[in-house]
């Protein structure tokens, strides 16, 4: 059996250890269970079976400098590097259709057409960060109210917004002009409307479609950010306020 006083102890302890709540919340129902199994199995008293969990989670727990001097878990680090490949996987289910989509019709279609269809593209890609920040503006604001706190393993990705928007209004009144050009170098056309080489043409083609994948993954990452903050905000009060 454990007692409340003991419950806060080992959150203050995960606390110290500056986890992010989301991963705090599922490391101290490990700690709990673990002490517990330790207690039952090996008759042992609280503060012996809790020194011997944190033992036990002395590596996984331990403190790296990380670039840009941020200090993080090797558990964090590893749920991170899991995250990322999962989001970019997603990312990547989203964007293959688009690429092959848009090879498609540069090459069997029209201009007009395609102008439509990428011009679509670059405004869902531009505008699906700032609309997610804007749907989910009270998850956002959370995070910024607890400056100090993260409450998810994704809180670094909470301002991409800002920059969505800085795209948006700047490529806002060129996305057809740039959707042409994008028409025009997949075919092979480029000549037709831009004085450059082909090395540049291709890396123009590039960047834009670098661009379109780069937003498709911010939008993942803060969705599943917001989507994180809801699952968190109940235990918020029991993590925090002790």
């Amino acid at each position: 059996m454990i007692t409340e006083p003991q419950l806060t102890e080992i959150r203050n302890y995960l606390l110290a250890k500056k986890l992010p709540i989301d991963i705090l919340i599922e490391v101290n129902d490990h700690f709990v269970s673990q002490i517990l199994d330790l207690q039952r199995e090996k008759n042992l008293g609280f503060e012996e079976a809790f020194e011997k969990t944190k033992l036990s989670w002395k590596q996984e727990l331990s403190i790296e400098i990380v670039p840009f001097g941020v200090s993080e878990t090797k558990f964090v680090r590893r749920v991170k590097r899991k995250q990322n490949l999962d989001f970019f996987f997603y990312t990547l289910k989203i964007f293959a259709p688009i690429l092959i989509s848009s090879l498609l019709i540069s090459n069997f279609g029209n201009v007009k057409i395609f102008i439509y269809f990428f011009s679509a593209v670059l405004i869902f890609a531009f505008s699906s960060p700032m609309m997610i920040q804007i749907l989910n503006y009270k998850d956002f604001e959370l995070s910024r109210k607890y400056k100090k706190i993260q409450l998810n393993t994704l809180q670094n990705i909470s301002n991409i917004g800002s920059i969505s928007i800085m795209y948006f209004i700047l490529f806002f009144k060129d996305f057809f002009k740039k959707s042409e050009q994008i028409f025009y170098i997949l075919n092979g056309n480029y000549i037709r409307i831009l004085n450059i080489n082909e090395r540049n043409a291709t890396m123009l083609c590039i960047m834009s479609f670098i661009l379109i994948f780069m937003f498709i993954f911010f939008s993942i990452k803060l969705y599943f950010f917001a989507k994180k903050v809801k699952e968190v905000r109940p235990f918020l009060s029991q993590f925090l306020m002790n």
